[in-house]
């Protein structure tokens, strides 16, 4: 049987709220395991925690209760400087806002979590430039990200985050500022690498059209997870083969 990836065993995160006596539970007794090949949805509003459970899944957040194993390992037994280099070479990280650095153009951009993984020059830029290519960008290696459209800023982050070759990519709402068409190119883009690589892909989002383009779906709310059987794989190998590519 194949390794979990991640596996998140009865996790919970709590955070203080201003004049409340009792913390307020974010994420509530959640076990989720995430596998080579597969791409998960996890759907719900605002406030349901997805992003908080994000944060825990992609060693951001090590300030909760119950067990996480990062490749079989248990992250609370590893040092700040391992868990800095797993995230560096293992996981990659695509945000709503895109995070880009305005000062940086496209390819330094990508070229971060290269130079943070450690990797030499020339192979940091042969993987920055692929991945750029890979999302239709290999044009605009030296645009600045205010010359690029919200849809090419988004394609940037998702070039960042594949750079390194990661086992599993993390995306926080990756189409929620984008229109309908460019948001399922993005998410066919992911789907696919995923489909390609062998990795795995752990998507929060609240849109049931970006959920179903992935394998698996759950609901969060009030810091619960649950399986959700509203999403049809019908509905998202229909969505994906309409869908050109980046």
């Amino acid at each position: 049987m194949m390794q979990a990836l991640l596996d998140a065993s009865n996790v919970s995160v709590t955070v203080k709220v201003p004049h409340q006596h009792e913390p307020l539970v974010v994420v509530d007794k959640v076990s989720f395991v995430v596998s080579p090949g597969v791409s998960y949805a996890v759907l719900g509003r605002s406030g349901a925690g997805k992003t908080s459970l994000l944060s825990v899944l992609g060693l951001l957040n090590t300030a909760y209760t119950g067990k996480l194993l990062a490749g079989g390992v248990d992250v609370a037994k590893l040092s700040d400087r391992e868990l800095a280099r797993f995230r560096a070479t293992e996981l990659g990280f695509v945000f709503q806002s895109y995070s880009l650095i305005p000062h940086l153009n496209a390819l330094a951009n990508v070229l971060v979590p290269c130079a943070a993984a450690g990797l030499r020059r020339s192979v940091a830029l042969l993987r920055a430039k692929a991945a750029l290519d890979a999302v239709g960008l290999g044009d605009r290696l030296g645009a600045m990200p205010v010359q690029l459209s919200g849809g090419e800023q988004q394609r940037v982050a998702i070039a960042r985050a594949i750079a390194n070759h990661p086992r599993v990519i993390l995306a926080d709402e990756p189409t929620g500022a984008l229109d309908t068409d460019t948001g399922a190119s993005i998410m066919n883009s992911l789907v696919s690498r995923v489909r390609e690589a062998g990795i795995a892909l752990v998507v929060v989002t609240h849109d049931r059209q970006v959920a179903g383009l992935c394998d698996q779906h759950f609901i969060m709310q009030r810091g619960v997870i649950t399986r959700d059987t509203g999403v049809q794989t019908s509905q998202r190998a229909h969505r994906v083969a309409e869908v050109d590519e980046l």
